[in-house]
């Protein structure tokens, strides 16, 4: 992406947008509707962009440093991993688990309350339980939850000099 951003702001403070068929700056409330719409577009496309490369970064910071908080190279940052837990996967996870006998209606009521809203404390603890004694039931609940890519908070310098750091 090496375009220059749809959108910049003018000597006063104020966004001024570039006009998509002359290339002129003009202020938002003079642009017309196309380069509004044109200006949105592109910015949409850079949202994508920028997306991409975060989680391409956290990916990278993961892997080298797992989830939590970490420093390194002078920065100190957190890489956060969020579970969720889709209502139709669970369900269906829940429901297969009590026709086989493996938990009672009570452990599957328990997870998924009528809400219905998974309960990401019940259903952990039921996997561990199930760890214990049924490790594949353990996997189809757990096959049920999905994780967010990787994203990297709270990014800080901690050390001026890197090598200092390191």
């Amino acid at each position: 992406m090496s375009a220059p951003l749809p959108v910049i702001v003018d000597g006063v403070g104020e966004l001024g947008v570039f006009d998509a068929d002359t290339g002129e700056v003009t202020s938002i409330r003079d642009a017309s509707d196309r380069s509004l719409a044109h200006a949105a577009k592109q910015i949409a496309e850079y949202d994508y962009f920028i997306l991409s490369c975060k989680r391409a970064l956290a990916h990278e910071l993961r892997s080298r440093h797992g989830v939590g908080k970490a420093t390194a190279g002078g920065y100190g940052f957190t890489v956060a991993e969020s579970q969720s837990w889709p209502v139709g996967a669970t369900q269906d996870a829940l429901r297969a688990l009590v026709a086989a006998g493996v938990i009672t209606q009570g452990d599957a009521h328990r997870a998924m309350p009528v809400k219905p809203k998974p309960d990401a404390r019940q259903l952990k603890a039921l996997i561990g339980r199930l760890t214990v004694s049924d490790p594949e039931a353990a996997r189809v609940l757990a096959g049920a939850c999905s994780v967010s890519p990787p994203s990297v908070r709270d990014v800080h310098v901690v050390a001026v000099d890197e090598d200092v750091a390191a």
